[in-house]
């Protein structure tokens, strides 16, 4: 960074690190597997996931975090989640958003002028008002976390006595929250997780 005049406040001399996405996608990994990945680096937490993903028989019906503790409301990112009522048709998504970002912006040149004028007969000699701002800049930087989910149909089944849609309807409620830990060099961290409770 070129800043001289510390319009970004000592920013000058530091590297700007642009980072460019060019397709995007998601994982999910199964427990087993992250933990094997965490057992041999010193930076990840173990976890212990207390329900199957999925199997919203054997969700939380209360809010509460993965070790069983109660899920305070001032512990919440978002402190009303939707109820979310699975579809007989259709899928049911939401999305989830936390950001934090600074603009600092610089007008190089500004110009703004008026002229007076007189009207006679109904027509105005000299009247006139122009605006120019000239050339600037402006950069923003942050940092965004994005919490998202879908929730699968549940069709009829046409070939049975029973209607699956009112025999198995729920509502899912999406919480989340920050969990904090220890690293194996007794630093603090902490990670986001995003779990749920099943209201029928």
């Amino acid at each position: 960074m070129d800043d001289p005049q510390d319009f970004l406040d000592g920013a000058d001399g530091e590297s700007l690190v642009l980072t460019v996405p060019t397709g995007g996608g998601s994982s999910i990994w199964s427990t087993p597997r992250y933990n094997a990945l965490a057992a041999i680096s010193d930076g990840l937490p173990h976890m212990e996931i207390p329900y199957q993903v999925g199997k919203v028989n054997t969700y939380p019906t209360s809010k509460e975090k993965l070790d069983g503790s109660k899920l305070k409301q001032k512990d919440m990112l978002f402190t009303d989640p939707p109820l979310l009522i699975a579809s007989d048709v259709s899928r049911v998504s939401w999305t989830s958003r936390v950001s934090e970002s600074e603009t600092n912006s610089k007008n190089e040149d500004i110009d703004v002028s008026a002229n007076a004028g007189v009207t006679v007969g109904g027509i105005s000699v000299g009247m006139g008002v122009s605006a120019g701002w000239g050339s600037g800049y402006s950069l923003t930087v942050g940092k965004e976390a994005r919490f998202s989910g879908t929730l699968p149909p549940l069709p009829d089944d046409p070939g049975t006595p029973e209607d699956e849609y009112t025999s198995h309807t729920y509502g899912l409620r999406p919480y989340v929250y920050i969990q904090d830990y220890e690293t194996a060099d007794g630093s603090d961290a902490a990670f986001y997780v995003q779990t749920y409770t099943v209201e029928k």
